[in-house]
């Protein structure tokens, strides 16, 4: 068994039976790359910050619930230290007791993180832990190469990369796009294999059939595409510059996406491999600071 399916499977077994992270993730879109928060080194609120948020309350309540069941409370304890002795904080030889040892860690990655230096397993700091060891566990596969088959264009063409923000690309771009479009029918097919999940990588395929609304000898531009919840896309291809855009409007409607932030989205369809090099040396920098590692 691998150090990495050990993990998983000693949190897993105690955040999600607990109720602690119990929430089914939501997929996310890609981001722009642009947005400012203000938070600590490990993304985290800062000290000023204590203020907890209603589902942060009802998770923090079920983690000091959890430590009326001592077993699953161990199990628990058990991953933190792992996920510490991981990062550098010298935990070790784990055995599932929040010893002096252990909580001379806790202050120390509490410290660094931003948090209050408590020495306890709070809902702040388990959360802190886990998005720091899923950085260092998220797969970072090679991504083709970007490809433009226009020779046909008054008939057929075929486009391949990878979707990214205006601001660059992020974690949310590990994946490959294949766009086919057929003049006579009037149709855009496009293709994204993307990964996902938490623990174990997930590869997904979805296809989008656009309609095409104007095809001339330079542009092809397809009608507002609103099959995906919450928002509104338009494809726009280039013939001379060999550009192909995504704009996405995300869209406030009655539902389940009343609560949907109103704005719009770029995206480039780019080349893969520069797309991997920019998330592989951005995932370099994070796993630096995490094991934080001195110069």
């Amino acid at each position: 068994m691998s150090f990495r399916l050990t993990v998983a499977t000693l949190l897993s077994f105690c955040l999600v039976t607990s109720g602690v992270f119990a929430q089914s993730p939501q997929k996310s879109q890609p981001k722009t790359g642009t947005e400012k928060t203000d938070t600590t080194p490990s993304g985290q609120p800062p000290k000023s910050s204590p203020t907890l948020s209603p589902e942060e309350i009802k998770a923090q309540k079920e983690l000091e619930a959890l430590r009326s069941r001592p077993e699953e409370y161990r199990v628990l304890l058990l991953g933190v230290q792992i996920f510490l002795g991981r990062f550098g904080y010298g935990t070790g030889p784990y055995n599932g007791e929040l010893d002096e040892k252990t909580q001379a860690a806790l202050r120390a990655y509490q410290k660094y993180v931003g948090l209050p230096e408590t020495g306890e397993v709070d809902f702040r700091t388990l959360k802190s832990l886990t998005a720091d060891n899923q950085i260092l566990d998220q797969p970072l596969p090679f991504l083709p190469k970007a490809t433009f088959h226009l020779e046909q264009w008054d008939k057929a063409l075929q486009v391949q990369g990878t979707w990214a923000g205006e601001g660059g690309p992020t974690m949310d771009a590990v994946q490959t796009t294949k766009i086919t479009c057929f003049r006579e029918e009037k149709q855009c097919i496009e293709s994204t294999a993307v990964l996902t999940g938490i623990n174990v990588p997930i590869l997904e395929v979805l296809t989008h059939v656009y309609s095409i609304k104007e095809w001339d000898e330079e542009k092809l531009v397809s009608a507002p595409y609103e099959g995906e919840p919450c928002t509104l896309i338009i494809l726009r291809m280039n013939r001379e510059q060999k550009s192909v855009t995504r704009f996405v409007a995300y869209q406030q409607k009655e539902g389940v996406c009343q609560n949907v932030e109103t704005k719009d989205v770029l995206y480039h369809l780019v080349n893969g491999p520069q797309v991997y090099a920019a998330l592989k040396q951005e995932k370099a920098k994070e796993t630096k600071r995490i094991f934080r590692v001195k110069e």
